[in-house]
C-alpha cells in the first residue's frame, strides 16, 4: 500500500477550499461596502451640519436680511434659495466697526447646483475678506424661510431665518441623504 494522497482526497481538499475561499471573499466584500456605506452617511450628515452651522452663525451676526443686492457685475435676490446678509464689518481685533458693512451672499451655484457658494463682498476698513468660495458641493436642496415671530414674512421684514438642506451622496450605486433644519435669529432682533 502507498502512503500519500489519492486524486479524490486531492479534489475533495480543492473544493472545500474553494468553497471557504468563496465565503471569506463574500463576507469582506459585503464588511466592504457597509464601511463604505456607514461612511457615506456619516459624510453627508457631517455636511448637513457644517452648512446648517455656517449659515447660522453668519445670521446670528447679520443685522439684516437684504432683499437684493448686486456683487459685482452679477445681481442676486434673497429667495427660497438665496440668502443675502447685511454684517457690521469688524476690525482686527473682532470689534464692530459702527456704520460699517459686510455683505455675504449665499446661493446655489447655477453651473452646478449641487454647490452651495458663500460670496462676501467686505469693506475695505474690515478685517474680513471679499471672497467666493464654496461651502459644499453635495447639497440635494436649499430652501430658506424668511420669518418674523412665528409668521413667514419677505426676507427683508424676516428676524429669524429658517434653513431646511438636504445633502446627499453616492457610493457603490446607492445614494445616502440627509436633511436637518436649522434655524438662526438675526442679531439683535
Amino acid at each position: 500500500m502507498k502512503k500519500g494522497i489519492s486524486i479524490i482526497e486531492l479534489l475533495v481538499t480543492i473544493v472545500i477550499f474553494t468553497i471557504v475561499s468563496g465565503i471569506l471573499v463574500a463576507i469582506f466584500i459585503s464588511g466592504w461596502r457597509t464601511f463604505h456605506w456607514q461612511s457615506s452617511q456619516a459624510d453627508t450628515q457631517a455636511q448637513a451640519k457644517f452648512v446648517t452651522s455656517t449659515i447660522s452663525r453668519e445670521i446670528q451676526q447679520a443685522d439684516r436680511v437684504l432683499a437684493s443686492r448686486t456683487f459685482g457685475a452679477e445681481s442676486y435676490t434673497s429667495s427660497a434659495t438665496t440668502l443675502i446678509l447685511e454684517i457690521p464689518s469688524i476690525d482686527a481685533n473682532q470689534y464692530i466697526i459702527e456704520g460699517s458693512y459686510d455683505f455675504e451672499v449665499f446661493y446655489l451655484d447655477p453651473a452646478d447646483p449641487k454647490k452651495l457658494k458663500l460670496k462676501r463682498e467686505a469693506n475695505p476698513s474690515s478685517a474680513r475678506r471679499t471672497e467666493t468660495k464654496t461651502i459644499s458641493g453635495s447639497i440635494e436642496n436649499l430652501t430658506f424661510v424668511y420669518k418674523k415671530g412665528d409668521v413667514e414674512v419677505s426676507p427683508a421684514e424676516s428676524e429669524i431665518v429658517t434653513i431646511k438642506i438636504t445633502t446627499s451622496q453616492t457610493s457603490y450605486g446607492k445614494t445616502q441623504k440627509t436633511s436637518l433644519v436649522g434655524q438662526a435669529k438675526l442679531r439683535n432682533k
